[in-house]
C-alpha cells in the first residue's frame, strides 16, 4: 500500500512538471558596449522591452542619435528645459523635441549646428562620419582647427578612437549598436590635451555615479 502511494505521488510530480510552460532561456545576445552604455543609462531602449538585439539594428535618425549624444554628457535634463525663439526651421516635425532641438541650436559647440538652410533633418538618418565628428568634439578637438569634417574618420584613426578609418567608412548601414561601439570607445579614450579617459572626467563631474561605472566594465 505504501509503495502505491509513494507512486502516486511520483507520478503526481511527473505530470506537474511535464504541464508547466516551457520557458526558453533568451541568450543575452547584446553587444558588450551595448551593455556598458545601458548600465550607464546612455541607451534606454525604444519601449518597456529596454536595450534589446532588435532595438540596436535599428538605422537611428539625426535626433535619436543627438538624444543618445546628450544623455552621454550629461545634457538631457538641462537640454529638456531649455526654451528659446531661436530654433530649427524643421522643430515642428518633432515636436515632443522641441526644447532640446532649441538647445542643439543655441549651443553650437555641441557639434549638432544643422544643414545650411537652418533645418536640423529630425528625420533624416544619421552617418557614420557626422556622428564620429561629434565624438571628436565631445573629447575636446574642434572641427577646422583639428581636423576638417572631410577626414573626421581619418583623425579619429589617427588618436585611437578608431581602430581603422577604412573599417568604420564601410558601414553601409550605421546602426544604434555602432552608435554604442563609437560611444564606448570615446568614452575609453583621452580628452584632447590630457591624459584623463573620457569617463573618468564624467564620473569626477557626477554625470556617471562610481558604481555605475564599474558595473559597465571601465574600470
Amino acid at each position: 500500500m505504501r509503495g502505491k502511494r509513494l507512486l502516486a505521488v511520483l507520478m503526481a510530480a511527473i505530470f506537474l512538471m511535464t504541464s508547466m510552460p516551457v520557458l526558453n532561456a533568451q541568450p543575452d545576445t547584446i553587444s558588450r558596449e551595448a551593455k556598458a552604455c545601458r548600465e550607464l543609462g546612455i541607451l534606454l531602449g525604444s519601449d518597456k522591452s529596454g536595450v534589446t538585439a532588435q532595438y540596436l539594428a535599428q538605422i537611428p535618425t539625426r535626433l535619436q542619435a543627438y538624444i543618445i549624444a546628450l544623455r552621454l554628457k550629461g545634457l538631457y535634463e538641462e537640454a529638456g528645459k531649455y526654451t528659446s525663439g531661436m530654433n530649427f526651421k524643421d522643430a515642428s516635425a518633432a515636436a515632443w523635441a522641441r526644447n532640446y532641438l532649441a538647445y542643439a541650436k543655441n549651443t553650437p559647440e555641441l557639434g549638432w549646428t544643422g544643414y545650411p538652410d537652418g533645418s536640423f533633418g529630425v528625420n533624416d538618418k544619421i552617418n557614420t562620419q557626422a556622428f564620429y565628428k561629434v565624438l571628436l568634439e565631445t573629447l575636446g578637438y574642434k572641427q577646422n582647427v583639428d581636423f576638417t569634417y572631410a577626414r573626421t574618420l581619418e583623425f579619429a584613426d589617427k588618436i585611437g578612437l578608431v581602430e581603422s578609418a577604412q573599417k568604420i567608412a564601410a558601414i553601409k548601414s550605421f546602426t544604434i549598436n555602432d552608435i554604442a561601439k563609437g560611444i564606448y570607445a570615446t568614452l575609453n579614450t583621452n580628452i584632447a590635451g590630457t591624459d584623463k579617459k573620457l569617463v573618468d572626467f564624467l564620473a569626477s563631474k557626477g554625470v556617471f555615479a562610481p558604481e555605475k561605472v564599474e558595473a559597465a566594465g571601465f574600470n
